[in-house]
This record gives structure tokens, sequence and C-alpha cells, in this order.
């Protein structure tokens, strides 16, 4: 009887799959729901791209379709091209003339216009912009931009001298607008 005791200790134990099975098997269940989702996708997406005349479009496609002809109607507000900003950077520094005292101005200026030839030529003819703002502003008083009124009366001044520029170099003003973007006295 003991011989079978023996036998029993002798016999191996049942092994452990080893470790590249489970990765390969981790491996195909990851595929296989990848390929799932991409199928789904692709029904999804036919489905969304099928011809009108192939199946009855779902609710959701004729709200898109109703949508898409109320926007191709232009509306009267946007006839106009879209307005175009270029800021003038960097931001403008000038002494100011006060009594005695050292004073200054910085100011950030943006342009205004809706024409891109219009911006191509400000970028072009920067120097002679730059220029006729710096002289405007160096020659301004504290007293003078110190009020709202004052402000508004410089900005007019700044879109003027850009004008002037554009209507020389390109035969019309094609700035709509100047704004201030920082005013800074010291």
């Amino acid at each position: 009887m003991a011989e079978p005791e023996q036998e029993e200790a002798a016999a191996p134990a049942p092994k452990a799959a080893p470790a590249w099975r489970k990765f390969v098997l981790i491996g195909a269940g990851v595929l296989l729901v990848m390929g799932i989702g991409m199928g789904v996708t692709l029904m999804l997406v036919k489905t969304e791209l099928a011809p009108a005349g192939a199946a009855a479009p779902a609710p959701a496609a004729k709200a898109k379709s109703a949508a898409a002809k109320h926007a191709a109607k232009p509306r009267p507000d946007e006839s106009k091209e879209k307005p175009l900003y270029l800021a003038l950077d960097p931001a403008f520094v000038a002494n100011l003339q006060d009594h005695g005292s050292l004073r200054f101005l910085q100011v950030g200026v943006e342009v205004m216009t809706h024409q891109q030839r219009v911006i191509d030529a400000l970028k072009l003819n920067m120097p002679q912009i730059r220029d006729r703002l710096v002289m405007l502003f160096s020659s301004q008083t504290l007293a003078s931009v110190s009020t709202l009124k004052g402000k508004e009366k410089l900005r007019k001044e700044a879109l003027d001298q850009i004008r002037q520029v554009m209507q020389k170099e390109i035969g019309e003003p094609g700035v709509d607008a100047v704004y201030f973007t920082s005013f800074v006295m010291q």
C-alpha cells in the first residue's frame, strides 16, 4: 500500500498556462472589441451618408437639411464682409507735454477694415503709419487726453492720419475705425 501513495506523490502537478498565452488572449479580446466598435461606427456613418432616395431620412436628418436650406439664404446684415482687425504692435509710447513735468502716454491701437487687401496695405506701409501716429501722440498735452472727449478726438485724428496714408498708397481710405485697446498716462 505504500506504493500507491508514492505514485500519487510522484505524479506531476498541473502547470499554469504560459504567460504569452495570456497576452495573446487579451490581445485577441481587444482586437475583437475594436472591430465591433468600427463596425458599428461604419454602419452609423453609412446611414448618415446614404443618398436621399435610398431610405427615408431620420427626423434628425430632416431637421439638419431644413436648417441647411435656411442657412443658405443670406441675411441682410451678413451681406457685408466680416470686420478684420490689425493690431499695431508694439503699443505706442510718447512723451506728453505738461507744464515742466515729464509725462508719458502708452496707447495700444487696433485698426478695423472689411477688406483683406487693406490689411495687406496697412502691413506694407506700417513705418509711415507708425511715424504719423507717434508724431500725433507726442504732440498731445496731459489736459487734452485726460477727458473722454479728448480721447475720442485723438482717436478720430489717428483714424484721419491712417486714412491719409491709405489714400496716398492704395487710392482709398480703406480703414473703417481705429480702436484704443489700452490707454495709460503716467
